[in-house]
């Protein structure tokens, strides 16, 4: 499982193990309110003490609603929250937050990727001396801390599209790393047009 190409929280920039979740809570008392929550913390056994996610989907007056997504995490020494864009459609990123040049990598100090190693196939090995390579993949364009609260817009190229608008609570220590990704299906998983098409994605440590 590649836990860093999915919406999810990354703990010490491991992917989670694959376990089937368990269900805490589900209710949906109008037609203008859901509400769901559930808890892996099997995904890092021996990590984590909680690892839970609630989404409730809130209806607005008239039409349209918004989301609530929440993650509890305790446990490990990193936690990163990763949000992407369309894997379909292209789009771009603006964050509300004043962001300082990107250093083009978040691999920790004395690493580095190489995209060249990946080669044709299949095999890529994601691990190499006890690092998540697949961070690598993401290109850092820019970042900024995150103590106060913030927002980050999508907008697909195309004119007179929707956007989607994200506002995420701030928390002391948290720096908050935008750029872009691959986006294997718009390159319809052609390895040779892997690196061609990208998707914007922000990442809060």
């Amino acid at each position: 499982v590649c836990s860093k190409a999915h919406n999810l929280v990354l703990v010490d920039m491991t992917d989670q193990r694959g376990t089937d979740g368990r269900l805490l809570a589900w209710a949906a008392p109008d037609p203008h309110l859901r509400f769901c929550e559930a808890a892996a913390e099997p995904a890092y056994p021996g990590t984590v003490s909680v690892y839970r996610r609630a989404v409730a989907v809130v209806g607005l007056p008239g039409t349209g609603s918004y989301v609530v997504d929440l993650f509890r995490v305790h446990g490990g020494g990193t936690h990163d929250w990763c949000l992407h864009g369309s894997a379909d459609h292209a789009q771009t990123v603006t964050c509300s937050l004043p962001l300082r040049p990107g250093r083009g990598t978040i691999l920790p100090e004395g690493h580095s990727f190489d995209r060249a190693d990946l080669g044709s196939g299949q095999g890529w090995k994601g691990v190499r001396d006890g690092v998540n390579m697949t961070y690598g993949l993401f290109e850092e364009r820019g970042f900024a801390e995150g103590d106060e609260d913030w927002s980050a817009t999508f907008r697909y190229d195309e004119p007179g599209t929707p956007v989607l608008r994200t506002t995420v609570l701030g928390q002391p220590g948290t720096t908050v790393h935008c750029g872009v990704e691959p986006s294997i299906r718009r390159a319809r998983e052609m390895n040779s047009d892997v690196w061609i098409p990208t998707m914007p994605s922000l990442m809060a440590r």
